[in-house]
Protein backbone atom coordinates (compact mmCIF):
# COMPACT_ATOMS: atom_id res chain seq x y z
CA UNK A 1 0.00 0.00 0.00
CA UNK A 2 1.30 3.85 -0.37
CA UNK A 3 1.64 4.05 3.15
CA UNK A 4 4.04 1.23 3.42
CA UNK A 5 2.36 -0.58 6.42
CA UNK A 6 1.14 -3.12 4.73
CA UNK A 7 3.17 -6.20 6.20
CA UNK A 8 2.54 -4.44 9.62
CA UNK A 9 -1.00 -3.77 9.62
CA UNK A 10 -4.21 -6.30 9.08
CA UNK A 11 -7.98 -5.46 7.88
CA UNK A 12 -9.06 -8.69 6.84
CA UNK A 13 -12.91 -7.96 6.99
CA UNK A 14 -15.14 -9.45 7.87
CA UNK A 15 -15.28 -12.90 10.07
CA UNK A 16 -17.82 -15.72 11.66
CA UNK A 17 -14.97 -15.91 14.06
CA UNK A 18 -12.65 -13.04 14.66
CA UNK A 19 -11.60 -13.99 17.95
CA UNK A 20 -7.85 -15.90 16.73
CA UNK A 21 -6.85 -13.12 15.11
CA UNK A 22 -7.89 -10.75 17.52
CA UNK A 23 -5.90 -12.48 20.20
CA UNK A 24 -2.78 -12.88 17.84
CA UNK A 25 -2.92 -8.61 18.11
CA UNK A 26 -0.33 -6.84 19.35
CA UNK A 27 -2.86 -4.21 20.29
CA UNK A 28 -6.13 -2.97 19.82
CA UNK A 29 -7.06 0.49 18.85
CA UNK A 30 -10.69 1.81 19.66
CA UNK A 31 -10.38 4.87 18.87
CA UNK A 32 -14.52 5.95 18.73
CA UNK A 33 -16.01 9.43 19.02
CA UNK A 34 -18.85 7.96 21.16
CA UNK A 35 -19.91 4.57 22.71
CA UNK A 36 -22.21 3.10 24.80
CA UNK A 37 -21.11 -0.29 25.56
CA UNK A 38 -17.64 -0.82 23.82
CA UNK A 39 -18.21 -4.80 23.46
CA UNK A 40 -15.54 -5.22 20.66
CA UNK A 41 -13.23 -3.57 23.45
CA UNK A 42 -14.47 -6.12 26.48
CA UNK A 43 -13.81 -9.04 23.99
CA UNK A 44 -10.48 -7.44 23.56
CA UNK A 45 -9.73 -7.27 27.34
CA UNK A 46 -11.30 -10.68 27.86
CA UNK A 47 -8.45 -11.99 25.63
CA UNK A 48 -5.26 -10.27 27.11
CA UNK A 49 -5.00 -8.29 24.16
CA UNK A 50 -3.52 -4.83 24.91
CA UNK A 51 -5.80 -2.06 24.24
CA UNK A 52 -5.94 2.08 23.76
CA UNK A 53 -8.83 3.60 23.11
CA UNK A 54 -10.77 7.03 23.28
CA UNK A 55 -11.47 8.39 26.45
CA UNK A 56 -15.31 8.66 26.14
CA UNK A 57 -18.06 7.12 28.42
CA UNK A 58 -18.51 3.37 27.87
CA UNK A 59 -14.62 2.98 27.32
CA UNK A 60 -13.40 4.97 30.09
CA UNK A 61 -15.69 2.91 32.48
CA UNK A 62 -13.87 -0.38 31.29
CA UNK A 63 -10.86 1.02 31.28
CA UNK A 64 -10.37 3.51 34.18
CA UNK A 65 -7.93 1.37 36.51
CA UNK A 66 -5.26 1.68 33.08
CA UNK A 67 -5.69 5.40 32.65
CA UNK A 68 -2.29 5.44 30.11
CA UNK A 69 -4.41 3.75 27.42
CA UNK A 70 -6.91 6.32 26.79
CA UNK A 71 -6.74 9.43 24.93
CA UNK A 72 -8.45 12.07 23.76
CA UNK A 73 -10.95 11.64 21.28
CA UNK A 74 -9.56 13.11 18.00
CA UNK A 75 -6.34 13.99 19.88
CA UNK A 76 -4.14 11.87 16.94
CA UNK A 77 -1.01 12.75 18.64
CA UNK A 78 -1.63 10.95 21.67
CA UNK A 79 -3.50 8.07 19.91
CA UNK A 80 -0.05 7.81 18.43
CA UNK A 81 2.07 7.81 21.43
CA UNK A 82 -0.22 5.38 23.00
CA UNK A 83 0.03 2.52 20.83
CA UNK A 84 3.72 2.87 20.58
CA UNK A 85 3.82 2.80 24.35
CA UNK A 86 1.08 -0.22 23.69
CA UNK A 87 3.72 -2.18 21.41
CA UNK A 88 6.86 -1.32 23.23
CA UNK A 89 5.60 -2.34 26.62
CA UNK A 90 2.26 -4.16 26.23
CA UNK A 91 1.89 -4.93 30.13
CA UNK A 92 1.26 -0.93 30.74
CA UNK A 93 -2.36 -1.21 28.55
CA UNK A 94 -3.23 -4.75 29.68
CA UNK A 95 -6.51 -4.33 31.83
CA UNK A 96 -6.99 -6.71 34.51
CA UNK A 97 -9.39 -9.69 34.16
CA UNK A 98 -11.43 -8.09 37.53
CA UNK A 99 -12.67 -5.43 35.58
CA UNK A 100 -13.94 -7.20 32.88
CA UNK A 101 -15.99 -9.88 35.27
CA UNK A 102 -17.95 -6.33 36.29
CA UNK A 103 -19.05 -6.91 32.52
CA UNK A 104 -20.29 -10.42 32.77
CA UNK A 105 -23.59 -10.60 31.09
CA UNK A 106 -24.71 -12.73 34.77
CA UNK A 107 -23.20 -9.56 36.47
CA UNK A 108 -24.91 -7.11 34.72
CA UNK A 109 -27.87 -9.18 35.26
CA UNK A 110 -28.30 -8.87 38.71
CA UNK A 111 -27.43 -4.97 38.76
CA UNK A 112 -30.35 -4.47 36.88
CA UNK A 113 -32.56 -6.65 38.86
CA UNK A 114 -30.92 -5.07 42.06
CA UNK A 115 -32.10 -1.66 40.31
CA UNK A 116 -35.67 -2.54 39.32
CA UNK A 117 -35.95 -3.68 43.09
CA UNK A 118 -35.04 -0.68 44.20
CA UNK A 119 -37.14 1.69 42.22
CA UNK A 120 -39.98 -0.70 43.51
CA UNK A 121 -39.69 -0.57 46.84
CA UNK A 122 -39.47 3.14 46.27
CA UNK A 123 -42.53 2.79 45.13
CA UNK A 124 -42.21 4.65 41.61
CA UNK A 125 -44.80 3.39 39.14
CA UNK A 126 -45.19 3.82 35.53
CA UNK A 127 -48.23 3.49 33.38
CA UNK A 128 -47.50 1.51 30.23
CA UNK A 129 -49.54 1.91 27.70
CA UNK A 130 -49.60 0.09 24.37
Amino acid sequence: GSLGVADRVSLPGFSDNPYPALRRASVFVHPSLTEAMPNVLIEAVALGVPVVASRISGNAELLSRVPGNLVDPGDIPGLAAAISRALSIPSSCRVPMDVVAAFDEAVALAAYEQLVERVMAAGVHADVKS
